[in-house]
């Protein structure tokens, strides 16, 4: 058995060998040390190339992460940017349409002067004459139509709060009361106690009449000219789908079915599919106290 080991030493410029002796002991001692300072180089290195990879793959993460927020950002932005536009201009149509009943109001004050005017103008004779007669009548029937079309117009227009209580939620953005973070309200919540009558705004036909998880309870009237009024989370629904009302009608009560936190109204108002503002038809800014 090998007790110990020697190392030759040889100078460069002298001819007596130097002679170093290792104990086999001590040799075992340094390999295993040698050995140990491997391991650990080792292990550490490659903890320190795993860290590296993770790190790398953090970083890429985070800027996919950062890019695709970015583009959610953009395109929200966007389509609230368009949305915005179309309610904007669906409020400029249900304001020309307004003016121009308003004009029309006008004009048929205007045409009752003047067939009054016509009328007392013709001859006495001509006045109970056939022929007179025949003219008065074609003139009487012709602004019966035009004020009755005018009348039924007047009246389809949504221009009165459907129910009394007080503004809970007014139309845009708002932070959502399920959670969730900020949502863009599509119209108006009315609070008031539950069974609170809930009444039409004009004239108009029941477009819907049923029930639905989000909204509950709820009825959809169309009033023409592109308009159409949403009620939802009623208590009890009175009218059917297809069926003619006119203003003032009751059609349901308040209530809180679907998704609500609290007895309430939710009321909305669209020109051609797209919400508006519900407070620009009304008389005043918050609904009448019961």
């Amino acid at each position: 058995m090998v007790k110990s080991y020697s190392i030759l030493i040889l100078p460069e410029n002298e001819t007596k060998v130097k002679r170093l002796g290792i104990s086999h002991h001590t040799m075992r001692v340094v390999l295993g040390v040698a050995v140990f300072v491997a391991g650990v180089s080792a292990w550490m290195l490659g903890d320190y190339l795993w860290m590296k990879f993770q790190r790398h793959r953090e970083t890429g993460a985070r800027a996919q992460l950062t890019a695709e927020v970015e583009t959610l950002k953009t395109r929200s932005h966007k389509e609230v940017t368009l949305l915005r536009n179309q309610v904007l201009r669906q409020q400029e149509k249900l304001l020309t349409l307004q003016e121009q009943v308003e004009t029309s109001q006008q004009l048929l004050a205007t045409w009752k002067d003047g067939r009054a005017r016509f009328a007392g103008s013709l001859p006495k004779q001509q006045r109970t004459s056939l022929k007179g007669q025949h003219i008065v009548d074609n003139l009487e029937k012709s602004l019966g139509t035009l004020q009755g079309e005018l009348q039924g117009l007047i009246a389809s227009i949504p221009s009165e709060w459907p129910t009394t209580g007080w503004l809970s939620s007014g139309f845009g953005s708002r932070k959502s009361p399920l959670g969730g973070g900020i949502e863009f309200h599509t119209g108006l919540d009315i609070a008031n106690r539950k069974g609170t009558p809930v009444h039409a705004p004009g004239d108009a036909v029941v477009q819907a009449a049923g029930t639905d998880s989000a909204n509950g309870k709820h009825v959809v009237l169309n009033h023409g000219q592109g308009i159409t009024t949403h009620f939802a989370h009623l208590s009890k629904i009175q009218v059917r789908q297809g069926e003619r009302v006119h203003r003032d009608q009751q059609l349901g009560a308040i209530g809180s079915t679907g998704r609500s936190t609290n007895p309430h109204l939710h009321y909305e108002v669209r020109v051609n599919g797209i919400p508006v503002d519900p407070r620009k038809q009304l008389g005043s800014g918050n609904p009448p106290m019961s």
